[in-house]
């Protein structure tokens, strides 16, 4: 009874074991810089974290249409990742909610802000008062 309590210990342990190491693998992620700018900076984190990886770019500027890639860690159970990047304005710009699991691929773009209806009305006033 001795000798099956401890094979059957040993095997749950082994697969609990190798469970946890499957669930976690080194992704080989491709960044493409698809902004129409230079980039000086790009981080990773886990969507939420408080705190950003160190500048992936691999070069002072990254030019538009420039390409190059990283290697991360992904977790089956977390793969969601946010990317902030620097445009040569020196403003930063934000992708959230990146599935690293589904895609190794990812297309820096910058995205408008939506605005609400008055601030669009301001804007084509400001446009007429400038003519």
């Amino acid at each position: 009874m001795k000798h099956i309590l401890f094979w059957v210990s040993l095997l749950t342990a082994m697969l609990v074991l190798n469970c946890s190491v499957a669930a976690q693998l080194i992704q080989i992620v491709t960044v493409t810089n698809k902004t129409g700018a230079s980039l000086s900076t790009v981080y990773i984190s886990p969507a939420n974290a408080d705190k950003w990886s160190t500048n992936l770019a691999t070069k002072d500027k990254l030019l538009n249409e420039e390409k190059f890639e990283f290697k991360q860690a992904v977790d089956s159970r977390n793969c969601l990742f946010d990317i902030k990047f620097k445009g040569d304005d020196g403003q930063d710009y934000y992708m959230k909610n990146l599935n690293l699991c589904t895609s190794a691929k990812v297309t820096l773009m910058i995205i408008p802000e939506k605005t609400d209806k008055t601030d669009k009305t301001d804007k084509m006033e400001d446009a007429k008062d400038r003519r």
